[in-house]
């Protein structure tokens, strides 16, 4: 039998779900400790989203900085990855912000994970 490497992947340092009812808001993802990178940013859409939604990624006063609401398309379940390679010098509190570019949703999951180096 041949024996294959699997890569380990380690957990998100944050992990926030979200759905539909939220928009046109945000929440707090959490703090990123300071001097730490930001790798990857996951979005996962669980159910797809009605209406129009689109979701952003970064901190107060740039919530768009590590993801932005075109690197993803809510009405579609699919896993989308952004690579961000962005380090915080300071702690830094994360947020997900959901835009509302159409009409109400009535339904839609998903999640978000961020991964630091």
């Amino acid at each position: 039998m041949a024996v294959t490497a699997r890569k380990i992947v380690p957990p998100p340092h944050l992990l926030q779900e979200f759905d539909w009812s939220e928009v046109p808001f945000g929440r707090s993802l959490g703090l990123v400790p300071a001097g730490s990178v930001v790798e990857l940013v996951v979005l996962d859409v669980l159910a797809d989203f009605d209406g129009g939604v689109s979701v952003e990624v970064g901190r107060s006063g740039a919530p768009a900085e590590l993801v932005l609401g075109t690197d993803s398309n809510l009405a579609i379940v699919n896993r989308y990855q952004v690579a961000c390679d962005h380090q915080y010098v300071t702690q830094t509190e994360l947020w997900l912000t959901l835009l509302l570019t159409g009409p109400l949703p009535s339904r839609g999951a998903g999640r978000v994970l961020v991964y630091l180096n």
